[in-house]
């Protein structure tokens, strides 16, 4: 099982700042492996997406989505925030790996 929190901080980074651009991650599974997701925004509202695994789910501001699915297939995909949120949207994406 994979935890995974993602904000504009997609891992743990000390002394993180908001508008402050870090680089993509990547975040590794296993096929058919369930993925948990905990997402929290405290701005806008916020999303996460992997449109080859069938994956979006939308975060309100102020509120905490959690949800889960399997990693149904090997590759490397990307993942994004699905909502245009602002001038650091751009960078809101990396690499989702399934490895078999």
């Amino acid at each position: 099982m994979t935890t995974f929190n993602w904000g504009f901080n997609t891992t743990y980074i000390p002394d993180f700042q908001f508008g402050k651009i870090y680089p993509s991650s990547t975040i590794t599974v296993h096929q058919g492996q369930r993925v948990i997701m905990e997402l929290r925004t405290l701005d806008v509202t916020h999303g996460f997406a992997i449109d080859e695994l069938n994956v979006k789910e939308y975060v309100p501001p102020g509120e905490t989505v959690i949800f889960s699915f399997v990693a149904g297939r090997t590759g490397n995909f990307t993942y994004y925030c699905p909502v245009f949120c602002g001038i650091g949207h751009p960078y809101m994406h990396g690499t989702f790996q399934v490895l078999p």
